[in-house]
């Protein structure tokens, strides 16, 4: 046992034998006999207890542990254990001001010096480029911008069907495509045909990134498959039925919706690309995709889609036996991915990414219409300041909280946090924590408080019941 779990064991076992001590005596007179936890989430000023150390402290000295804050009552040093955890993920939310930007950088420090080598984040609106650059020593890739152009069907060393699937639904959310299955069918043979025009053989079986990359720089764009769709409508014109019956006005319903990413300032996201994603998603090192150049926030949404399928497939190739965090991606104001119900990369990166060695931290204001299977998967949630009442009412049903605790956070200061934490398949750990600020030491001071006089709060509960 080392020094600070025997301090902690002593101190808490000497607590509870003095807490037992009162509430015993306390019974003797008549008072009703009040568990500690049962007291405590009865009492307003209080609120939720602190959790049991070995939930929040570290029990050995290889796993990764991530210093965040302190427990809100006994100021217990608070670490983030992803892999000792049901999902190795994180999903943060909160309203503008309430700490999520002092979390993002708290933990990315921190998750740096603990040795996870790359750490990615997908930027929506560029709060992290100084962060990155200046802080963390990292780089910044900014697209849309500075003629960083990104070609949504480039192949990256995969299949192209794959390739097909996933740039469907890229698109599907923003181009409205699951309503509309007629446009998603055109739209699914042109790409594909669009493939296998560049010369890229389509119906190969090869699954090897070798195989394919000899084929990257015949990746077409969402201009040739415009133009597909567009003889697609001149043979139905000239009676071929290449779209079938009712398809012609789905094929120009397509057309107008395709149109707007053809010509500038749009087209960043149609022509070739003028950067190698494959290179720097294969081992990012500390970097930052910055998005706040696209001028719209579809265009943010398709490409943060299309990088996140790539992400998948690289972690697939990659594959981490060693128990430890290869990767860890931050995304903030990622609401519209949240979401997405179909094909969502985020849902198959959180179920598979453990033996992956991948980890994600996932960051929000908004919760509402978000997809309850993807919000299931995270094993760590922390609950910053919110106001917006469905958002709270969606937090409410998802994490099973009272209303007292809904009270709590809408009404909670910058930094101040409810985390709950899966634990095991049945159990969780709720409690309520203060975010610390990156420290320029990280070193953590523990100050242990005298044990509480409880004899007058339990003789004061005990006028209330």
């Amino acid at each position: 046992m080392s020094l600070l779990e025997y301090v902690y064991d002593t101190y808490f076992r000497l607590g509870q034998e003095h807490i037992d001590y009162v509430l015993q005596e306390q019974a003797k007179q008549g008072y009703i006999n009040l568990l500690l936890p049962d007291l405590a989430s009865r009492i307003p000023w209080v609120g939720l207890p602190d959790p049991d150390p070995e939930f929040i402290i570290p029990q050995e000295d290889n796993i990764i542990s991530v210093y965040i804050g302190k427990t809100e009552h006994l100021k217990m040093p608070v670490f983030w254990m992803p892999l000792s955890l049901m999902n190795p993920h994180l999903l943060g939310v909160g309203t503008t001001g309430a700490g999520k930007t002092t979390l993002v950088e708290t933990m990315t420090v921190r998750m740096a010096r603990e040795g996870v080598p790359n750490i990615l984040f997908i930027d929506f609106v560029g709060e992290y480029e100084r962060f990155v650059e200046y802080f963390m020593k990292g780089k910044v890739v900014r697209l849309g911008t500075e003629g960083n152009n990104i070609n949504l069907l480039d192949l990256a060393s995969t299949h192209p069907r794959l390739r097909v699937e996933q740039t469907l639904s890229a698109l599907s959310s923003e181009l409205n495509l699951d309503n509309a299955p007629r446009q998603r069918n055109i739209l699914r043979r042109a790409i594909s045909k669009a493939y296998s025009d560049a010369g890229i053989p389509i119906s190969n079986k090869n699954t090897s990134r070798q195989f394919w990359a000899k084929y990257n720089k015949l990746s077409p764009t969402m201009k040739d498959v415009s133009n597909i769709i567009r003889d697609m409508m001149k043979e139905e014109d000239a009676g071929k039925f290449m779209v079938g019956k009712g398809g012609k006005e789905s094929g120009e319903g397509m057309l107008d919706k395709l149109e707007k990413y053809n010509n500038p300032p749009y087209d960043s996201i149609t022509c070739k690309s003028t950067i190698n994603l494959e290179k720097i998603l294969m081992n990012p090192g500390v970097l930052s995709i910055d998005l706040s150049g696209f001028p719209t926030e579809d265009m943010k949404t398709m490409t943060a889609v299309m990088l996140l399928h790539l992400q998948e497939q690289f972690m697939r190739t990659f594959p981490s036996n060693t128990g430890k965090i290869r990767t860890f991606i931050v995304i903030d104001e990622a609401w519209k991915l949240l979401k997405l119900k179909e094909n969502n990369p985020l849902s198959v990166m959180a179920r598979e990414a453990r033996k992956y060695g991948l980890a994600l931290l996932i960051l929000s204001q908004r919760l509402k219409d978000s997809d309850n299977d993807l919000f299931s998967l995270f094993g760590t949630y922390i609950v910053l300041n919110l106001t917006e009442a469905e958002d709270l009412n969606y937090l409410k049903d998802s994490l099973n909280l009272t209303s007292r605790e809904v009270d709590r956070i809408r009404n909670m200061k910058r930094g101040d946090a409810i985390i709950s934490e899966k634990v095991s398949q049945q159990g969780q750990v709720r409690f309520g924590m203060t975010v610390d600020p990156i420290l320029s030491t990280d070193l953590i001071e523990i100050v242990f408080p005298e044990v509480p006089d409880l004899d007058s709060i339990v003789k004061e509960v005990s006028k209330i019941y």
